[in-house]
């Protein structure tokens, strides 16, 4: 996990307002949300399954399926409560090759990358992982690999706006945890909507 400098608390934050409107699409949002981290969090916690292709191919095409689903509803669950641009300075590491760049971006450009995507791949294996950075690979290298050990899971992302980002799928969901979901659950909490209230919390709406 990359260390941040000071963000500002839920109470250095301007007082806003959550209107009765906004509250159902935050309600919507904040569950789709939780429902792709949950499932992101389970895939690269997982070692890709042995001697079954069929089987990690629809594993990586779900974990896709549930990073645009958490960049959508990320991105509604921000811009009803704080806006986009409180978090932006909240950043994880990409791991591009290119010098030029920085080795940081923040979340809610990823977030962006993701939602207005031309290409994602996710590579889980060593083998892949060589493949993704260029290399040309030889038969022993092939021999060496063809175990598939597990790593943590890195995405490449490319869209029309933006060059290539490469980052990981644990740092970017702990850091969305961490920094953005927690500070805003604790602000909803302050003007008494209670997201983890579920059903409950309809009540009051």
């Amino acid at each position: 996990m990359v260390a941040q400098e000071h963000l500002p608390g839920v109470d250095d934050w301007p007082a806003i307002k959550i209107t009765r409107r906004a509250r159902r699409i935050v309600r919507h949002a904040y569950e789709e949300v939780i429902t792709s981290c949950a499932r992101l969090a389970a895939f690269a916690a997982a070692r890709p399954a042995e001697g079954s292709s069929l089987i990690n191919e629809r594993q990586r095409d779900l974990a896709v399926e549930d990073l645009i689903a958490f960049a959508i509803h990320a991105r509604r669950f921000i811009e009803n409560t704080t806006g986009m641009n409180r978090f932006r300075s909240v950043e994880v590491r990409i791991l591009n090759k290119n010098k030029s760049q920085q080795n940081l971006m923040s979340v809610t450009r990823i977030i962006n990358i993701l939602i207005h995507h031309q290409d994602i791949s996710i590579v889980r294996t060593m083998l892949e992982i060589f493949v993704l950075a260029g290399h040309k690979l030889s038969i022993r290298d092939i021999v060496d690999h063809q175990s598939h050990g597990g790593i943590s899971p890195i995405v490449y992302v490319s869209s029309k706006r933006e060059p290539p980002v490469v980052f990981t799928v644990n740092e970017l969901i702990g850091m969305f945890q961490d920094k953005i979901l927690t500070p805003i659950i604790d602000l909803c909490d302050e003007h008494g909507f209670y997201l983890s209230w579920d059903d409950l919390n309809e009540s009051v709406l």
